[in-house]
């Protein structure tokens, strides 16, 4: 009875790890992917029209040129709206199709979260904190449509939308001018809690896994993140509702970013000094498969290790994933050594 004792305290030791792992970096993530959302709307904001365009986050002067749809989903055909032809016989105009003309410069990419709305100037949702002094909003008007822009080309653009109204569908269709704002991709945010997810599964084969992430993810520190208060409700009393219960108050949310920030991983705490970090560095890079690590990515190794906040950076084809592994490798190695605890 006693191994099956251990046995249970291992297997909810290692839930622990796992889900504390998870939370707090699904907490970074979803962070990040709000203040990325924060500052494109304070853009949309404070920028002029032209500003907007200039930047390629704005698209005007759009028309839905048809509805199609994608497993359930709307996804709207948008494009310019085709000049107007000159006189000429019913029949040729029946039998020429107009071509959408090119788009201007966007910088638009797939997977990016838009909005949709009509006239040529953004509008902010209702909720927003400063949707009353964007758009039409001060004068009462309708929400943006949110979408995923599924396509591009050089004169169309496919926008994923949800199920909407019948006539603000149809509204959509008779617009006489659509534009189209940009916000982030949801592309990265998307895979990289994927990520988590799969790395934090306890099912997950361990094969499968490279054993120094693995040794990262399970010797970690479990990373206490304060739970959002719930609402005390006295017996007969009204019950609290189900947003209420959902939505801690500002100062919660504010402790709960500062737990994340200030929580670093365990082996930065360890006062390990630089020839310390160089040997676990060379130990890693010697043991590594050819091609041999560059002088560029070895430094980037060796300042990441010694440093809170590093951002590496290069064009495609220079290294960076075989970068980040090498790094992860040095900091399982220096665990390893003891100087993490």
């Amino acid at each position: 009875r006693g191994g099956g004792r251990s046995r249970s305290a291992k297997r909810e030791e290692l839930y622990l790890h796992l889900s504390c792992y998870s939370a707090h970096f699904s907490a970074l993530l979803k962070y990040e992917w709000e203040a990325e959302q924060e500052a494109l709307q304070a853009e949309i904001c404070d920028w002029p029209l032209d500003k907007l365009k200039r930047a390629g986050l704005l698209l005007d002067r759009l028309c839905v040129r048809r509805v199609e749809e994608l497993y359930g989903s709307p996804v709207l055909r948008l494009s310019l709206r085709p000049p107007a032809a000159g006189p000429r016989s019913q029949r040729s105009a029946a039998l020429a199709a107009p071509s959408a003309p090119s788009l201007p410069y966007h910088a638009f990419s797939v997977g990016d979260a838009v909005s949709l709305c009509a006239g040529s100037a953004p509008v902010l949702p209702l909720g927003h904190p400063r949707s009353a002094g964007v758009g039409r909003h001060a004068d009462g008007g309708e929400d943006p449509v949110p979408g995923v822009l599924l396509q591009r080309t050089d004169s169309v653009v496919l926008v994923v939308v949800p199920r909407l109204p019948a006539d603000r569908m149809s509204a959509l269709q008779a617009a006489s001018a659509l534009c189209l704002y940009r916000g982030a991709s949801a592309i990265p945010f998307e895979r990289n809690q994927a990520a988590i997810d799969r790395v934090t599964d306890p099912l997950f084969p361990q094969a499968c896994m490279h054993p120094d992430l693995r040794d990262l993810i399970l010797r970690e520190a479990p990373l206490a993140l304060p739970p959002p208060p719930r609402p005390a409700s006295r017996r007969g009393g009204p019950k609290p509702s189900r947003a209420a219960l959902g939505r801690p108050p500002a100062a919660a949310s504010s402790a709960v970013k500062a737990a994340v920030a200030v929580g670093r991983p365990s082996y930065l705490d360890a006062a390990a000094g630089r020839a310390q970090v160089r040997a676990a560095v060379a130990a890693v890079a010697a043991a590594s498969a050819s091609p041999a690590l560059n002088p560029s990515q070895v430094g980037a190794i060796t300042t990441a290790l010694q440093r809170r906040l590093v951002l590496i950076q290069g064009p495609p084809g220079t290294g960076k994933t075989r970068t980040a592994c090498h790094l992860l490798a040095a900091c399982s190695a220096l665990r390893r050594a003891g100087l993490g605890g």
